[in-house]
């Protein structure tokens, strides 16, 4: 088995970037992360309006860090997470302002 993975991997069609190693752990890495900053702003906005919508009209939600640099975690074999490092501040809300 070994030796038909060694000659798979010897004769593999390497497209672009890719690498193929042998070695015990499987890596894997992101080129460009900084491509999905829009994309996370975008999660991250809409999880601050549906705060703002269940905790009332009248809170203020402060976002800082979101010009950090895009991180990412390896959270299986084959997957990755992308996030970015913020901080949620959340202010001004009265006891009777959220939904019912």
């Amino acid at each position: 088995m070994v030796k038909s993975l060694r000659g798979f991997i010897k004769n593999a069609n390497k497209v672009g970037r890719t690498e193929i190693e042998l070695s015990p752990e499987t890596a894997i890495g992101m080129n460009k992360p900084e491509r999905y900053r829009h994309d996370l702003i975008a999660a991250i906005a809409e999880d601050s309006r549906r705060i703002t919508s269940e905790l009332g009209s009248e809170c203020k939600v402060e976002l800082t860090g979101l010009n950090s640099r895009i991180e990412w975690q390896r959270v299986s074999a084959i997957d990755l997470v992308l996030y970015i490092p913020y901080a949620m501040k959340v202010s001004g809300c009265s006891a009777g302002s959220s939904k019912q």
